[in-house]
């Protein structure tokens, strides 16, 4: 079996991933795969074919997996879940496609489109369909994928030229303006108990280099700007006083880690590397990535990628 895009189980007890049995002239189907850690028990929860997995997200309580895959040109988010193995409900298809679980899992948060280049959709979704959709009425603005602070959705609608980073109730009908920025942006949250929302702008949009970072307080509303350095990529550490930054080196044709404590400490070079392939398309959306497959180890001590030292 080939493995890719491992992910830990909220209570840490389990590994989920993507398997597939391989052979020189084929490749069988794609199998969700949960593991205990000490190895005493394997479930595969869904398996299928033609389609190419790319990303999946644990629910909450550890109960179901939000999958996301791609057939043709089209993204499609699916739910399966421990109740039911080997079946797997359809939840939103379009180009591109981010999402959110809520904090406590009975619904998620989806930013789509049909890829036509029309504006895009947030909707608000029971993967179980009992419940009916709640169509956000601000269209979504530049940015990826939505995110939770506690119990507010924090996302982006257009406003004056860019985009309005908005924190409001789950299902889009109060809320807060936060900050405005120009081009494509990027939203990061403290870990779980912070009130600091990281957030940055690609001004050229999607492909372009991120042009700082600013620190918003959640519980105020106040701003502050943490470093002014491009950035390719930006996570938070598990313990919260400090960021790691990915920086694309041009004439090394490589990229840089950097360490920036929120303290205002100067950033820390952790030094340089050649990404593989899965980890360049990871730091490409890793504002989908970073909350489910943190690159940073618990007790912030080590940084755990693929590739080679430069």
């Amino acid at each position: 079996l080939t493995w890719s895009w491992p992910t830990w189980s909220p209570d840490g007890e389990w590994v989920a991933g993507f398997a597939v049995e391989s052979s020189d002239d084929r490749a069988g189907p794609v199998q969700v795969v949960a593991q205990r850690v000490d190895g005493a028990e394997e479930v595969l929860w869904f398996e299928s074919t033609g389609s190419m997995p790319i990303y999946m997200q644990w629910h909450p309580d550890g109960s179901a997996l939000a999958v996301l895959s791609q057939r043709g040109k089209e993204l499609n988010l699916s739910v399966v879940s421990k109740a039911r193995l080997g079946m797997a409900r359809p939840v939103e298809a379009g180009v591109p496609l981010f999402f959110s679980w809520t904090p406590n899992g009975a619904r998620l948060i989806v930013h789509a489109s049909d890829g036509s280049g029309a504006q895009g959709r947030l909707v608000l979704r029971d993967p179980l369909g009992s419940a009916e959709d709640v169509v956000y009425e601000l269209r979504p603005g530049s940015f990826c994928a939505p995110v939770f602070v506690g119990a507010e959705a924090i996302w982006c609608t257009p406003d004056d030229g860019g985009s309005l980073v908005y924190a409001s109730n789950p299902e889009g009908t109060r809320g807060r303006p936060l900050v405005n920025r120009k081009g494509l942006l990027a939203l990061a949250p403290a870990p779980k108990g912070g009130r600091l929302l990281a957030i940055s702008n690609a001004t050229r949009g999607e492909g372009s280099p991120y042009h700082g970072i600013d620190l918003v307080d959640l519980a105020d509303g106040s701003l502050r700007s943490l470093t002014r350095m491009e950035c390719l990529a930006f996570f938070w550490s598990p313990t919260g006083d400090w960021l790691l930054l990915a920086q694309v080196v041009s004439e090394e044709n490589c990229l840089r880690w950097w360490k920036v404590p929120i303290d205002g400490s100067p950033p820390i070079d952790v030094g340089t590397f050649w990404p593989t392939r899965d980890v360049v398309f990871y730091l490409h959306f890793f504002d989908q990535y970073t909350t489910s497959h943190p690159l940073v180890s618990a007790n912030g001590q080590h940084i755990v990628f693929a590739g080679y030292p430069a």
